[in-house]
């Protein structure tokens, strides 16, 4: 999460080969499957912790 508050732009290796490398926008809208699963993964920690904090 602080990658996305700290960086320029966001880069998302998937076994061993770098998948994506874009600014934060360009790589919340990615096609690339490998970053829609990641995007997911994030969105379901986002909101579980939130949850969770309440």
């Amino acid at each position: 999460q602080e990658a996305f508050f700290l960086a320029d732009r966001i880069g998302l290796m998937y076994e061993g080969r770098l998948v994506e490398l874009s600014t934060k926008s360009e790589f919340l809208r990615s096609p690339v499957p490998e970053v829609r699963t990641f995007v997911k993964c994030l969105e379901t920690l986002k909101r579980s912790l939130t949850q969770t904090e309440e």
